[in-house]
């Protein structure tokens, strides 16, 4: 599913999109692109085409107000990277794999924003586009095409079971004067645009971002207090990106500014004392809470709305059972902790780890020494552990405190 996006290069085993990315493609074209029976298949690139209302979105690959992907096979299919078409919206084109595509789940509108896909036959060369139109709160008034020639907007309303739309494009750039204009609800969704073609909606959903994170480092800072009318949760509660990294740290709100700290230790002598044994003293660059004597450092400011951390499926986080085995992966190249996971509702970064045919996110890295993992400096060890390849020499790396995302995947 693409963190930013995701905060870095992603592992080379597999290719990961973001959630917006793999729901809006997967009811029309997974008719159009089954293989047939009795013939060997074939996987095409297709052009994937997607608007965005910020840099920080289409770097992210984060929740497109628009997608357009024309069916059938793309020769020599170029990418083309996030590029300005106007103010702050941006353009991009992927080229993505037929077999790549998968089918989510459906789940309530507390849990999923709504989605319409419109299907255009409209073009000069009369071959059929879809058009993917994502709505989301405030995407306004768009752009339609890289040139910003012409606009649309899609809004969408629900009360209960009802839903209401109205779509127009072929619009000026306040969306006031347009070329076609549709109001329609689950029971009217099929129309003629000026140019006599059909178009037709259909509605699905589609899931929300489960993990987003803070992204700006937060340092040369005096010692300060937590905000008395505060509570710190006594347990991890968000996420924080440094990089290719993925932390799970604790929001911290000083002199009304939240910030997500990933560090925790303990105040003496206007001191942050962490590590083993509390034994690494810090004087600065640290929040304390006054009334439980606890700090917070390595703190980040910012959170990014707009950003959407990978996660091990479609808008989910949660991993479900903890590893209680040793087990050997297959990942190449580098593996950065670049997964936000949740365990049992709390946030944590994890690496994502290939074992045969399921995947295990382990929140840590050791090195192996006598058998076991060693998780840290303190000396903890488990003997439950995953290595990269069959080597066991001690000093080799070793994951550590790893789940699976299903129950299903279980030895």
């Amino acid at each position: 599913m693409a963190p930013s996006n995701l905060g870095g290069a992603l592992p080379a085993t597999r290719r990961r999109y973001s959630a917006p990315t793999l729901v809006v493609l997967v009811v029309v074209l997974a008719a159009l692109v089954a293989p047939t029976r009795g013939y060997e298949s074939y996987t095409y690139e297709r052009a994937y085409e997607q608007y965005f209302t910020t840099l920080a979105a289409c770097e992210s690959n984060y929740a497109p107000y628009m997608t357009r992907v024309p069916v059938g096979s793309t020769e020599n299919c170029a990418e083309v990277p996030c590029t300005k078409v106007v103010g702050e919206v941006h353009y991009s084109l992927r080229c993505i794999g037929d077999d790549e595509l998968g089918e989510p789940p459906f789940f309530p509108p507390e849990v999923f924003e709504y989605m319409a896909e419109y299907v255009d036959n409209s073009t000069a060369e009369d071959d059929l586009l879809f058009w993917h139109l994502t709505h989301r709160p405030g995407a306004g008034c768009q752009p339609m095409d890289p040139d910003a020639a012409a606009y649309l907007e899609l809004t969408v309303t629900t009360a209960g079971d009802a839903m209401a739309f109205t779509f127009k494009q072929g619009c000026d750039a306040t969306c006031e004067t347009c070329i076609d204009l549709f109001v329609g609800d689950k029971d009217h969704r099929a129309f003629n645009g000026t140019d006599g073609r059909g178009r037709n909606f259909v509605y699905d959903a589609l899931p929300r971002c489960a993990a987003h994170a803070y992204t700006l480092r937060h340092a040369d800072f005096e010692p300060a207090p937590v905000d008395a009318d505060s509570a710190v949760s006594p347990v991890r509660d968000c996420w924080a990106q440094d990089g290719a990294t993925v932390y799970g740290g604790w929001t911290v709100t000083v002199e009304g500014e939240p910030y997500c700290c990933v560090v925790r230790g303990l105040h003496v002598d206007n001191t942050s004392l962490t590590g083993c044994d509390l034994a690494v003293p810090n004087p600065t660059d640290f929040f304390f809470d006054a009334l439980d004597g606890a700090t917070y450092q390595q703190c980040y400011s910012s959170l990014d709305a707009d950003g959407c951390l990978t996660t091990p499926d479609f808008g989910k986080a949660e991993v479900e059972r903890q590893m209680d085995w040793v087990d050997v992966a297959v990942n190449e190249g580098a593996i950065p902790r670049m997964f936000a996971i949740s365990i049992d509702g709390v946030p944590q970064g994890a690496y994502e780890l290939d074992v045969d045919w399921k995947q295990l996110y382990c929140t840590g890295r050791g090195t192996l020494e006598g058998g076991v993992c060693r998780m840290n400096a303190c000396g903890s060890t488990t003997p439950f552990y995953v290595t990269v390849g069959a080597a066991t020499a001690d000093g080799v790396a070793c994951y550590h405190t790893c789940f699976s995302y299903r129950s299903i995947f279980i030895p």
